[in-house]
Formats: structure tokens, C-alpha cells, sequence
């Protein structure tokens, strides 16, 4: 160094070179210190493991997100099955109810076609209200109206069965009455030959069940069927069994009096609407023979004078008109039809 003559001291030379100070070499200064390098190196370590924190932090929520993406995606295709075998199987109840409907269809027609079967022995017989087809038809169209209805249809098949099964324990009834005579008595062998065996024969105390002290025999419009007579004239001496016979023809056509109604009305009217003397007329027309005035003789020397009936003996023509209704009486087949249009 060389003093300056201002006093102030000025490098010799321009060539950097170490600066003595205190026996230590000092860094240049365009150099970072080695301290500030270290800490600087060890920043950087420590914000490489954060970042890679925060990355992973990144991806396990992507996945979470995914996964619950995934789950949601599997419960709407879980509900999505269940409901189609819902609907499957709500599919399948309504085939099953189809299926017992139409059976159940099939067994309803099958026991309204036994209601006809169970008829049609009975075509021709002179009874005809004993059929009672409206109540008949209306178990049809109760049937009927009742078909989506699988409860209401098993009810109409029990009914119309019980219908089929009464008319055949009907039939089965009247061939056993028929086959005997249970009081055997001329009355009763005659209204089973007459009746086929449908009209029953009752022998008790005509004056009170008839409401008529002279009466010997009855027929109620509520049991048309069943033919009253009166048990006390069986010892009366003045009766004979020929006598009975035409008694029981009198009150045989008061049972087809009451059993055909509507083809009896215009027949009655010719008779001035006295049904007694239209049943005579009918025991005069077909019990040949028979009078309304007889001599019943209980010995060579006595005897009764028996007037049966109510006096009028009708005319040819009026026998013809006589003849002529009761051949058109009778059952008539008809059709049941569900829908009420029943034919004969």
C-alpha cells in the first residue's frame, strides 16, 4: 500500500486479492454464504415431502368421490332389479288370477249347465211353475255380473250347484212316491198316477186345513203341489173308492189350475171364472165314466144318494176346451242366458 498525499489510503493494484483482516480470510461477496446454502437445501427438503402429502391427499379424495360414485351407481341398479321383480312378480300374481278366474268361469257355466241338465226330465210334465226359472235366470246373471269377482263367483257355483242338486232330490222324491202308496188309499194311488208322483197326498182333517166342514179335499195357490183330503170320510159309508177316484181328478186340476196360471186364465173365464166347475169339467172330460150324481147301496134294500161336485155338468165344447188346455200345459225348456236374454 502506498500513502496517498490527501491522506487516504488507495489499492496499488486492481487485482482482487484477500483482504487481511484479524488473520481471517473473509468470502468474496459474490458468493452466498455456506450457512445460507445449507438452510436453503434443507427448505427444500422439507417442502418435498408436503407436497407429496398433499398429492396423495388429492388422489384418495378422487377415489373416495369415485367409490362413492360407484355405490351410488350400485344401489340405483339394486332398485332398479327390485322394482322389475316387483313388477314380475306382480306380473305373475295377475296371470295366477287370471288363471283361477277363468276356471272358476268354467265351473260357474258347468253348474248352470247341470241346472238345465237337471230340467230337462221334467219337459212336458203338466207342473209348470214347479220350475222356477226366474230365480234360475237370476243366478245366471248374478253369475255373470260377479265374473271379477273370484270370492263373489265361488258363491254363485255353490249356488247354482244347491239349484241342480234340489232338482234332482225333487225328482228322485216324487219316482219314490210314485213307487208306493204310503196310505193306501184310492186318493193317493191316483194322484201318484196323476202326478207322476210329484203331488203329494195329504189325508188329515179337511175341515179345518180346508176351512170347509163338506169339503173332502183342497188345494192351497201356496203349496200347489200338495193335494189335501179328508181323513174322515175313509169310514164314512157313503163313500167308495170309485167316488175317491174322483174326488182325487177334481183336485187334480186344481193343482194344474195353480200350476199354469197363465194358460189357465183364458180357460177359466169360459167357465164364468168358477174354478170348482172347471175342475169338474176336468174329471168329466178324462175320468171316463164318472157322473156327479152316484147311488152308493150298503145293502139290497138301502143305500145313499151322493152328489159330488157342484152341480154343472159342462158341455162337449166345453170338454174340448178342457182337453185343449191340458195338452198344451207343461215345462217348457228355456235357455239361461248370463246377460238375461233367456230363451224357451
Amino acid at each position: 500500500m502506498t500513502d496517498d498525499p490527501a491522506g487516504r489510503a488507495t489499492a496499488a493494484s486492481a487485482k482482487p486479492g484477500p483482504i487481511e483482516t484479524d488473520g481471517r480470510e473473509e468470502p468474496r461477496e459474490s458468493e452466498p454464504p455456506r450457512e445460507a446454502m445449507q438452510l436453503a437445501a434443507a427448505k427444500r427438503e422439507d417442502l418435498a415431502p408436503q407436497r407429496r402429502g398433499r398429492g396423495l391427499a388429492v388422489v384418495a379424495i378422487l377415489l373416495g368421490v369415485v367409490l362413492l360414485g360407484a355405490v351410488g351407481v350400485a344401489v340405483w341398479l339394486f332398485l332398479q332389479l327390485e322394482q322389475a321383480n316387483a313388477r314380475l312378480e306382480r306380473q305373475s300374481d295377475l296371470i295366477d288370477e287370471q288363471h283361477d278366474l277363468i276356471e272358476k268361469k268354467e265351473a260357474f257355466g258347468a253348474a248352470v249347465a247341470g241346472i238345465q241338465e237337471s230340467i230337462e226330465p221334467l219337459q212336458g210334465l203338466p207342473f209348470a211353475s214347479m220350475v222356477p226359472w226366474d230365480r234360475y235366470q237370476e243366478i245366471a246373471e248374478t253369475g255373470y255380473s260377479s265374473r271379477w269377482d273370484a270370492e263373489a263367483m265361488d258363491a254363485a257355483i255353490l249356488v247354482a250347484q244347491r239349484a241342480a242338486q234340489e232338482m234332482q232330490a225333487l225328482q228322485s222324491a216324487a219316482a219314490l212316491e210314485a213307487a208306493t202308496n204310503a196310505s193306501g188309499t184310492a186318493w193317493e194311488a191316483t194322484l201318484d198316477q196323476l202326478g207322476r208322483g210329484y203331488v203329494a197326498t195329504r189325508i188329515d182333517d179337511a175341515a179345518v186345513t180346508c176351512d170347509l166342514v163338506t169339503a173332502l179335499g183342497c188345494v192351497f195357490e201356496a203349496e200347489p203341489l200338495v193335494v189335501h183330503l179328508n181323513a174322515a170320510s175313509q169310514s164314512d159309508p157313503s163313500m167308495t173308492d170309485w167316488i175317491r177316484q174322483g174326488v182325487a181328478y177334481h183336485e187334480f186340476a186344481h193343482v194344474l189350475q195353480f200350476t199354469n196360471p197363465g194358460a189357465t186364465r183364458p180357460v177359466l173365464e169360459a167357465f164364468d171364472g168358477n174354478a170348482e166347475t172347471m175342475a169338474d169339467c176336468y174329471a168329466l172330460t178324462f175320468l171316463d165314466g164318472w157322473t156327479l150324481e152316484h147311488e152308493v147301496w150298503t145293502s139290497p134294500y138301502e143305500g145313499w144318494d151322493v152328489n159330488v161336485g157342484y152341480g154343472y155338468v159342462c158341455d162337449e165344447t166345453e170338454r174340448r176346451l178342457i182337453r185343449d188346455w191340458a195338452g198344451g200345459l207343461g215345462v217348457a225348456m228355456r235357455t239361461l242366458s248370463p246377460t238375461g236374454s233367456g230363451s224357451s
